[in-house]
């Protein structure tokens, strides 16, 4: 028996749609190896609809309030979605870059000891907590707070984790929220995914994903052994952080190829439409002599 896959992205209503559609895009230019269904599930601050008039393949749309981020809205729709066996999450700025993408997260989610896959896992973080407390030190980020006040950010993460019931496990190694995939089974036995009220918790419920799986028993892993096999994402393409996307050439290059065939094939079949259009008009002045 096949089993079924759905795409759930991940799109929050301030930000351009052009992100949104140029992954759309790029889900169409690949051949993904695999059946799949698309629900783009929508982080709203207001009650207008999102339009996507331009896909060519159906859509399933899902909007929900403003809360936890992409983690958030990718738990919302993995409960609304509970036909499915696989689930394959990503965020907006996501783009696919090779043929079989598909394939190739379904097969090793088949694995029995498989929990969680990604693209890019934060291996600096591989390293056991006490550690990264004392790296983290003077790194200071926004809503990172303990009783209100600032708070080292390993921290805050452990507070989080232990009002929650997470187990911390001996490193802080954790897959990135940019592309996860996940077995049904497994987003049961996790009891999907937790929430976060701020930026510092929602770091903290990406993180304790990774914990909750590795309780389990289960392995989390990299669809590949390259980081970004199969789906790159805009934030990972700079030439440092906060610099100029030089490096994001490759979807914008291989849709430019695709429209300039397009337009080529468009060509080709106006040549070939102009003679048989002058020999109606031709026949159509013959007969009506």
């Amino acid at each position: 028996m096949m089993t079924k896959t759905v795409v759930i992205i991940s799109y929050y209503d301030r930000r351009p749609i052009t992100n949104l559609i140029g992954l759309l895009n790029s889900l169409q230019a690949f051949d993904a190896g695999a059946p799949y269904d698309i629900c783009v599930v929508v982080n709203r601050t207001s009650d207008k609809l999102l339009s996507l008039a331009e896909a060519s393949e159906p859509i399933k749309l899902l909007y929900r309030h403003n809360t936890g981020m992409n983690i958030g809205a990718w738990d919302h729709a993995w409960r609304a979605c509970p036909d499915y066996d696989n689930f394959v999450f990503l965020q907006d700025d996501c783009y696919v870059t090779k043929k079989n993408w598909l394939q190739a997260i379904v097969s090793k989610l088949a694995c029995e000891n498989v929990g969680l896959l990604g693209e890019a896992p934060n291996n600096g973080w591989d390293i056991p907590w006490a550690q990264l407390r004392t790296r983290e030190m003077n790194v200071a980020l926004p809503e990172h707070l303990l009783n209100s006040q600032p708070a080292n950010r390993v921290d805050v993460y452990m507070d989080y984790f232990k009002r929650h019931n997470i187990p911390k496990g001996e490193t802080g190694y954790h897959m990135r929220s940019l592309v996860w995939a996940c077995k049904k089974a497994v987003m049961e036995q996790i009891d999907g995914f937790p929430h976060g009220l701020n930026y510092g918790e929602c770091i903290a419920a990406e993180i304790a994903v990774t914990k909750k799986v590795q309780a389990l028993g289960l392995r989390v892993e990299k669809i590949e052994n390259n980081d970004f096999s199969y789906i790159r994402h805009l934030e990972w393409n700079q030439d440092y952080p906060g610099g100029p996307f030089s490096k994001q050439p490759t979807l914008a290059q291989q849709l430019a190829k695709l429209q300039q065939e397009n337009a080529h094939l468009t060509e080709q079949i106006e040549a070939q439409r102009k003679p048989v259009t002058h020999l109606v008009r031709k026949l159509t002045r013959q007969t009506e002599r």
